[in-house]
């Protein structure tokens, strides 16, 4: 299958949360791959990140369920808003 933005290489926003996150392990990780940003860091073990959804399948299988990846906009969590 061709790499089209249907196929998953099309950056989105993505809510991180688990024990890898606290770790620093998770954080480790993107450091070694450009196609990941971190774009805010909303709990102690809840990150947002922007990479395609097949960085984050590749994340998936890397840590398992250590891990919860689930897209921003099925959340809908506005972490760039600031406080008021």
């Amino acid at each position: 299958m061709a790499n089209t933005p249907a196929a998953g290489s099309s950056p989105e926003r993505w809510i991180v949360q688990g024990k890898d996150v606290v770790s620093g392990r998770l954080g480790e990780r993107i450091k070694t791959d450009s196609e990941i940003t971190q774009v805010s860091q909303v709990a102690p073990d809840v990150v947002v990140l922007t990479m395609s959804p097949a960085q984050a399948e590749k994340l998936r299988s890397e840590f398992g369920e250590r891990l919860v990846i689930e897209p921003d906009a099925d959340l809908k969590l506005d972490a760039d808003r600031p406080e008021r």
